[in-house]
């Protein structure tokens, strides 16, 4: 990941190799089943940040939560995972996604062929990196006064609008994002399986090709 550079691909890459051989080694699940789940699980939990974050005591909370994660050394993204506290993780989970928890594991779980149980495991584990790694990038810009501070809402909006920007050319809630909170707003399989195939699907076959 070059320097400054932080977006759903970007997070994407970082994960992929050592960190979906840690996280399947971990779980137990298929390197292609991690992928499903974790190509999925970005834009969804950053999407989620982003619609806490839109009130005043959400992004102060959030805020918070990247301040005591910022020290996560992420250099190493398998070493990383491998000794993440998952019961934080939880925690983190129950946060970003409160009723729609339930829903969105089981929409996970049905696209990637795992069981619910599996799928929890996996997101408590990339839960805590992305705060890290969102936690380090707000540290960053803050030691940069020629960059002006937009708060967390703002750095959401442009590693999701950075991430979807080929796709759709731009939007917070574009491309993967869109797909994302169409699982989190419910809705059929049917109805979502088509945008998920054309926004994912890039994600999914880098991660796998990344691992490979």
């Amino acid at each position: 990941m070059a320097k400054n550079e932080l977006n759903v691909s970007s997070i994407a890459r970082l994960l992929s190799g050592d960190g979906l051989q840690s996280i399947s080694k971990s779980t137990g699940a298929k390197p292609e089943q991690v992928a499903s789940v974790v190509s999925n699980a970005i834009p969804m939990l950053l999407s989620g940040m982003e619609k806490n974050a839109g009130s005043k005591d959400g992004a102060d909370s959030l805020s918070k939560a990247l301040g005591q994660h910022k020290t996560g050394d992420v250099k190493d993204v398998g070493k990383f995972l491998d000794g993440v506290d998952t019961d934080d993780g939880k925690k983190i989970l129950k946060h970003i996604l409160g009723k729609n928890e339930t829903a969105t594991t089981k929409a996970l779980a049905e696209r990637s062929g795992l069981s619910a149980s599996k799928v929890t495991k996996i997101l408590a584990m990339v839960a805590p990196l992305l705060l890290s790694l969102l936690g380090n990038k707000k540290d960053e810009e803050e030691q940069q006064p020629q960059t002006q501070q937009g708060g967390v809402l703002s750095l959401l909006g442009s590693v999701l609008g950075s991430g979807s920007q080929q796709q759709s050319g731009g939007g917070n809630l574009d491309g993967l994002a869109s797909m994302a909170m169409s699982i989190l707003g419910g809705g059929s399989q049917e109805t979502r399986e088509p945008a998920q195939e054309e926004s994912n699907g890039g994600l999914l076959s880098g991660l796998l090709s990344l691992f490979h």
